[in-house]
């Protein structure tokens, strides 16, 4: 499909310099059970580490989940002016396997970024953005 376009898109190496990190906080006690705190024990590591260096945007089910997390970062000591929240509703914590996929044009960043939703049995859907964050 990216042949027959005169642009050619590429998804970044996951160390690349990028803005953000997306994660889905873990929500599921049938899946996690009795482990869901220590899962989120090592979400609270992961986030504390990633945030010092870059913005970590993290998907919640609503505002009561988001209030409840928020207390648990403060806890942890990590600054909630680098963690950005989105509602969204989802089951499983392994966003490369729903989330989206973030392309950009060429090798270097020439302004033009794309969100790729990609679902299984169909096709790539394209979503090109005018998002502030993607910048």
């Amino acid at each position: 499909m990216f042949a027959e376009t005169k642009n050619k898109f590429l998804m970044p190496g996951e160390w690349e310099k990028h803005h953000a990190t997306w994660l889905a906080w873990p929500n599921d006690d049938d899946y996690f059970g009795e482990r869901i705190g220590n899962i989120e024990q090592s979400y609270l590591k992961i986030i504390k580490a990633l945030h010092k260096d870059e913005l970590v945007k993290v998907l919640v089910l609503d505002s009561k989940n988001e209030e409840r997390i928020k207390k648990l970062m403060s806890e942890a000591s990590i600054d909630l002016l680098k963690v950005i929240f989105f509602y969204a509703k989802y089951v499983d914590v392994w966003m490369r396997d729903y989330g989206p996929v973030f392309v950009k044009n060429g090798k270097e960043n020439h302004g033009l970024n794309l969100i790729m939703m990609v679902t299984v049995g169909s096709s790539l859907n394209f979503y090109p953005t005018t998002m502030s964050f993607l910048n």
